[in-house]
């Protein structure tokens, strides 16, 4: 609500004049995105968005920065590739089979060797699609889940299945 008085040549309030407006669409799509932003703070899974047309992070939620190690905006401004660990493939060209596939269906989802800050590396799952952003264009959305544990739970049961392998046929 707005009010203004009409006032008479002697500066007297002759009457207030008002006018109203309904807010309510505005207040309700401002709370839907506090709401938004909230759950994407304080998800388990690290969520951050990566402008499509150059690689760079723009969004890194507190459990994405806290996965890779960076304190609070740290990962703003970098690009992805630098938080992809070598592999058997580097980090650039493991960016390039992601983006190809985004260009392609518009979502990759698969496993990911990763770096931290201090050089440790790790494993997660991650979802990645894409999405038209209002202010950076097109972005890629990536919901990075930790698998570190069940890689190493993986890796000594195939060698502990080697290791019985190798005694079940060594014996006569």
């Amino acid at each position: 609500d707005r009010a203004f008085p009409i006032q008479q040549p002697n500066g007297e309030v002759r009457r207030i004049a008002g006018v109203a407006e309904d807010i309510t669409d505005r207040r309700l799509a401002e709370e839907g995105l506090r709401l938004q932003g909230e759950i994407a703070r304080n998800m388990e899974e690290g969520i951050s968005f990566v402008r499509a047309r150059d690689g760079v992070i723009v969004y890194a939620n507190p459990k994405f920065e806290r996965l890779f190690g960076y304190g609070p905006g740290e990962l703003i401004g970098q690009p992805v590739e630098l938080i992809n660990a070598r592999s058997v493939r580097s980090p650039e060209n493991i960016a390039r089979e992601i983006v190809s596939a985004l260009k392609r269906g518009g979502n990759w989802n698969g496993e990911v060797h990763n770096r931290k800050k201090n050089g440790t590396e790790f494993w997660c799952h991650a979802n990645v699609s894409t999405f038209d952003h209002p202010e950076y264009g097109p972005v890629w959305i990536s919901v990075h889940t930790d698998i570190t544990e069940r890689k190493r739970a993986e890796k000594k049961l195939q060698e502990a299945e080697a290791k019985y392998r190798l005694l079940v046929e060594r014996v006569p």
